[in-house]
């Protein structure tokens, strides 16, 4: 989970939930122009092997979103839950995002944004500071899982301009 990334230059660890959910708000437009390319193949391209094509990675960010929101969810309705850890790139290889249709797809991940949104701008007083158990006994609190979704989708949107060659 992070709040702040030196390779992205995104730094939330100041922003309130409302901030947050703010600023998701404008990452489903901004993910849209990173994919509006005039070529359909250059978002099924990987550049290497190792490096997801942007269709994988709007899958990615997809299923983010929902991870994000069950996070915080856990973190609401339970005392300290201990929440499995997901490999990303054995979801992506498993997920079939490279076949996927864009636009259904993206309209999936728009709609997961908005379900992250409302759940952040639902959360009461004091639910922001409840705790989650991570990696290693770490623990993390319900704000640094929203600031941690609105990392995700900054850094994965720059991510796909320098992909699609729109930013």
């Amino acid at each position: 989970m992070q709040d702040y990334c030196e390779e992205c230059g995104f730094d939330g660890r100041d922003l309130t939930t409302g901030e947050v959910s703010a600023r998701l708000g404008r990452v489903p437009d901004d993910v849209r122009a990173a994919m509006s390319v005039g070529d359909p193949a250059v978002l099924r391209h990987r550049p290497d092997p190792d490096t997801w094509s942007p269709v994988e990675y709007l899958g990615h960010l997809r299923d983010l979103m929902a991870w994000h929101r069950f996070l915080i969810e856990q973190g609401v309705a339970e005392d300290r839950p201990a929440v499995p850890i997901v490999d990303p790139d054995a979801s992506v290889a498993t997920s079939g995002y490279a076949d996927a249709d864009v636009d259904q797809l993206f309209e999936q991940f728009a709609r997961r944004v908005e379900r992250l949104r409302a759940r952040i701008d639902a959360l009461e007083p004091g639910q922001a500071a409840r705790r989650i158990q991570w990696v290693q006994g770490e623990e993390i609190d319900v704000e640094l899982v929203a600031r941690s979704a609105l990392h995700e989708g900054f850094h994965h949107t720059a991510d796909l301009h320098r992909l699609t060659g729109t930013g």
